[in-house]
């Protein structure tokens, strides 16, 4: 009977060693003397938390303002190029040319732009303008002050008009 009993001593031996938990091998780095060594140690992830409510306040901050709209001054009209002109006004609604002069003019709802280019080599180039009332509170062709002449220039900017 003995022969039973050391075969259940080795069977509880056996479940035992492979039940137990496998140590983790130990870990050197190459820059540290071999005699130092540590476990490897892997980092605890927090969990994962919901974001809190935004608070009143995010609310009420004020949206960023839209870009002003584009503006002109009658400064930045003289010494353009026939090209750059274009660029900026798109094409005049009257055109004249009696060499080495042109006129060029542009008609918005407010008031009237008479440009005049000489010839500069192979284009033209803006020396003189003339803003006119187109009607309105002051008598058709009066001359137009600054702040009026701001507010023409403004509109007369492709960017402004609608097209139809």
């Amino acid at each position: 009977m003995t022969r039973p009993f050391h075969w259940a001593a080795f069977c509880a031996a056996l479940i035992g060693v492979s039940c137990a938990a496998p140590q983790p091998a130990p870990v050197t780095t190459p820059t540290e003397p071999e005699t130092q060594t540590e476990t490897a140690a892997k980092p605890v992830a927090a969990p994962p938390t919901k974001p809190s409510p935004p608070d009143q306040s995010a609310r009420t901050t004020p949206k960023p303002k839209p870009a002003p709209p584009p503006t002109i001054k009658r400064a930045d009209l003289i010494g353009l190029t026939d090209a750059e002109l274009t660029k900026v006004l798109g094409r005049p609604a009257f055109k004249r040319v009696d060499d080495p002069a042109a006129l060029w003019q542009y008609r918005g709802t407010r008031c009237i732009l008479d440009l005049f280019l000489y010839a500069d080599g192979p284009s033209y180039r803006v020396t003189h303008l003339e803003l006119r009332s187109r009607a309105g509170g002051q008598a058709a062709g009066s001359p137009l002050r600054d702040r009026e002449a701001a507010r023409c220039l403004t509109d007369l900017l492709p960017a402004k008009k609608v097209k139809g």
